[in-house]
């Protein structure tokens, strides 16, 4: 089962992304959690970090910790997660140095989720045992 934590600090956007990708990866196991910071997302992190999958979709502009500064901390506390970045700034430079952090892929809001639902399914697989 795959988690993934949805982080951004735009309060009313989170309940509606838990809902859409949600609908989108109906059929795939997974759940759902979000943060609306970079410190709330290191504290699930704690909690979840154990062996199952784990997924970050960060956006980039928030308030104390922005969502490059988030993924430099998840890079050494939580080397096994996996991440994204999303934003409202769909810039080449946001773009390129998203790629420079690892990142597995870059989406502009607004968010398209039948597509992060795809990239989701196409990274992490579903493995019978």
């Amino acid at each position: 089962m795959l988690k993934i934590i949805f982080v951004d600090d735009e309060l009313d956007l989170l309940p509606l992304v838990k809902l859409c990708l949600s609908s989108e990866l109906e059929d795939y196991p997974n759940t759902i959690y979000t943060a609306s910071s970079g410190e709330g997302c290191l504290k699930l992190l704690g909690e979840l970090a154990q062996n199952q999958p784990l997924l970050v979709i960060t956006d980039i502009n928030m308030p104390h910790m922005n969502g490059f500064e988030l993924i430099e901390k998840i890079k050494t506390q939580f080397p096994m997660v996996k991440y994204c970045v999303c934003t409202a700034y769909d810039t080449p430079e946001y773009e390129k140095k998203a790629k420079d952090v690892g990142a597995m892929q870059f989406f502009s809001k607004p968010l398209e989720f039948r597509k992060l639902a795809s990239t989701i399914t196409n990274q992490f697989p579903v493995t019978t045992a």
